[in-house]
C-alpha cells in the first residue's frame, strides 16, 4: 500500500499544508513560517518584527495568527529547504513544463468558502509520489489521483486558462536539475528571498 503524506485544512494555514505535503513530512509549522514572516520584515526594517505594531500590520501573514501567509514565505520557505522555485509563465503552454525534472508544483488558486458564498486563494500541492502525480489540496479528504500524465496536464490547463489569477510555481532542486527552465521561457525565473515587490496573492 502507498503511503503518502498529506495534511488536512486548518484555518488559514494552506501553505503550512501545501508546503508539508509538497516535503511529505511536517517540515514547516506555524513557528517557522511566522518566524521567516517576520524576518522578512527585519530585512527590510530591523527589529520591526518584534513591535506591537508589526504583530497587527505584518504585510506577510495574518494579523489574527490564522495563517495567510503571502507568496514572500512560501518562496523563503522552499529556498530553506535548498530547493529552487520557478514562476511558470501562463503566456506557455504547461506542457512545456518538465514534469519528469521538478519536485512538484506548488499552485495558488482561487477557491469557493461557506457553500459558495465567497471566494477566497489557497495554496495546493500536485506532486509524484511513487510514480504516480497526486492532488494533495488540504481540501480534499484525501488525495485524489491522476490516472495519467495527459489529465494532469489537462488540469493545468483549466487552471491556467479559467483562473486568470492563479500561479503555478515549479519546485525544483536544483543539484539535479542544473538551470532547469521551461522550454520556450527566455530565462529561468530563480527564487530570492523576496520576489519584487509585493505579490497580491495569498493562501
Amino acid at each position: 500500500k502507498m503511503k503518502v503524506y498529506h495534511e488536512r485544512q486548518s484555518l488559514q494555514f494552506c501553505a503550512i499544508h501545501a508546503l508539508n505535503n509538497m516535503f511529505q513530512s511536517e517540515v514547516f509549522t506555524k513557528k517557522s513560517l511566522d518566524a521567516i514572516a517576520n524576518k522578512l520584515v527585519d530585512d527590510l526594517s530591523p527589529g520591526h518584527s518584534t513591535s506591537l505594531f508589526s504583530h497587527f500590520k505584518n504585510p506577510h501573514k495574518s494579523p489574527l495568527g490564522t495563517g495567510n501567509y503571502d507568496a514572500n514565505v512560501i518562496f523563503a520557505a522552499i529556498q530553506q529547504k535548498g530547493f529552487q522555485t520557478i514562476w511558470f509563465d501562463a503566456r506557455k503552454s504547461v506542457e512545456d513544463i518538465d514534469l519528469d525534472s521538478i519536485q512538484g508544483l506548488l499552485i495558488n488558486a482561487s477557491t469557493r468558502r461557506l457553500f459558495g458564498l465567497f471566494t477566497t486563494k489557497h495554496w495546493l500541492t500536485i506532486k509524484k509520489v511513487n510514480g504516480i502525480w497526486l492532488d494533495l489540496d488540504s481540501n480534499l479528504s484525501r488525495p485524489a489521483p491522476f490516472d495519467k500524465e495527459a489529465d494532469l496536464l489537462e488540469y493545468l490547463r483549466d487552471i491556467v486558462t479559467e483562473q486568470k489569477t492563479a500561479e503555478i510555481l515549479i519546485i525544483v532542486d536544483p543539484k539535479i536539475t542544473q538551470g532547469y527552465k521551461v522550454e520556450g521561457q527566455s530565462e529561468s525565473i530563480q527564487a530570492t528571498l523576496q520576489p519584487p515587490p509585493v505579490l497580491k496573492f495569498e493562501t
